[in-house]
C-alpha cells in the first residue's frame, strides 16, 4: 500500500506540472499573439502609405514573405494553444514536403544571402504528400540551414544543398548537405 500510495502522489505531482506547464504554454502564445497583430497592423497602415499598386517587385517579394512570417507565427502560436488541450495526433496533417522546404528557404533567404551562402534545391516533378506536425519540420528545416549557414561562415565555397527522395517502401529520405567540413 505505501508504494502504491508514493506512485499515485507522484503521478499527481506529474500532472500538476503537465497542467502548469500547459498553461504557461498556451498564455505565452496569447501574450506573442498580441504584440504580433499590433505589428502586423503597422506593417499594413505602412504598405497603404507607400501605395501597395507603387511597391517595386522585389519589394511586393519582401511583402509576401513578411505576410508569410506572421502567419506562421500566428500558426504555431494558435497550434501551441490548442496543443494544450488536444492530443498529438490530432496536430498531424497531411502537407506537402516541397512547400514545407520552400518556406524554409524562404524564412532563411535573406541571412543566406547577406553570408554569401547559396542554397541548392531542385524539388521532384511530383508533389510529395507526408503526414506530419507540418509547423515543426518548418522549424526542422530552417536550424538544419541555419546550422549550415553558421558551420560554413568562414568556408571559402559557401553552399548548402537539399534533396528528397521516396524509398520503394514509400518512405521519404530528405538530405541536408552542406559546403563545411564535417
Amino acid at each position: 500500500l505505501g508504494k502504491r500510495l508514493q506512485q499515485v502522489t507522484y503521478d499527481l505531482i506529474q500532472s500538476n506540472k503537465l497542467t502548469v506547464a500547459g498553461t504557461y504554454y498556451a498564455t505565452l502564445a496569447h501574450e506573442i499573439l498580441n504584440p504580433l497583430h499590433a505589428a502586423k497592423g503597422y506593417f499594413q497602415l505602412f504598405i497603404k502609405q507607400l501605395g501597395a499598386d507603387n511597391l517595386s517587385p522585389g519589394l511586393k517579394h519582401y511583402v509576401e514573405v513578411i505576410n508569410k512570417q506572421h502567419q506562421r507565427i500566428e500558426k504555431i502560436s494558435v497550434n501551441v494553444k490548442k496543443m494544450t488541450k488536444m492530443s498529438s495526433e490530432e496536430l498531424i496533417t497531411v502537407s506537402d514536403l516541397q512547400t514545407m522546404i520552400h518556406d524554409s528557404i524562404e524564412t532563411i533567404h535573406a541571412r543566406a544571402y547577406y553570408a554569401g551562402v547559396k542554397i541548392h534545391y531542385s524539388p521532384t516533378q511530383v508533389p510529395v504528400q507526408i503526414k506530419c506536425h507540418d509547423d515543426q519540420l518548418i522549424q526542422v528545416f530552417t536550424n538544419l540551414l541555419n546550422n549550415s549557414i553558421e558551420a560554413i561562415s568562414e568556408s571559402e565555397e559557401k553552399w548548402i544543398r537539399i534533396d528528397h527522395k521516396l524509398t520503394d517502401n514509400h518512405k521519404v529520405v530528405i538530405s541536408f548537405q552542406d559546403s563545411g567540413n564535417g
